[in-house]
């Protein structure tokens, strides 16, 4: 199975966050490949293939997580990694409560190396991918994009952050599906 615990977003964000894609397809022109809207979230932790039966260690990871109330967050500009210049990956970097999502993520990560999942080297960055390229041409056009500082600037979009859940990703020729295995419910 190959899995990711990462926070669903309602369908109202998505369609929101749906409307920068095409704004941005529509002055980009490059080739880009945009993520779904169904299939918008933010990442917490991405397990890659993993045996069938190590599921219910990661469902008792997430089941351990600290009660919480639900929180707020929003996104208003967009940035690239690795970075702007040579941008491969297009996202949205939370603006509030981000800190929040990193002491979940660091608190998985820690729980995840005791379960012999490899802790990621990279300082975790709370963020929605919007979009990547497939070539050259592709972040070229999203650089000078990025260059004109033509808009990277959007309609900030609100919204509520109450689960964080374990996703199967299941490859398709069309592109992936998500589907959700377990939830963390904050009230």
């Amino acid at each position: 199975m190959r899995l990711f615990i990462a926070v669903p977003l309602f369908e109202k964000t998505k369609n929101e966050i749906s409307l920068w894609q095409q704004d941005i397809a529509d002055k980009t022109g490059g080739r880009i490949k945009f993520v779904k809207p169904e299939n918008l979230h933010i990442t917490l932790k991405f397990l890659g293939d993993t045996e069938e039966e190590r599921k219910d260690e990661v469902i008792s990871v997430l089941d351990s997580l600290e009660d919480r109330n639900s929180f707020k967050s929003d996104i208003q500009t967009v940035s690239a990694f690795p970075g702007m210049k040579n941008p491969k990956v297009l996202v949205a970097k939370l603006i509030r409560n981000k800190e929040i999502l990193q002491e979940i993520n660091s608190g998985l990560e820690n729980q995840l190396l005791k379960l012999g999942f490899e802790k990621e080297d990279r300082y975790f960055i709370p963020h929605i991918t919007l979009a990547r390229t497939k070539d050259n041409q592709g972040r070229k056009s999203l650089a000078d994009w990025f260059e004109s500082k033509e808009r990277t600037k959007f309609n900030e979009i609100s919204f509520e952050i109450s689960k964080i859940c374990l996703f199967q990703s299941i490859l398709k020729p069309d592109g992936p599906i998500y589907k959700e295995i377990f939830c963390k419910i904050y009230k």
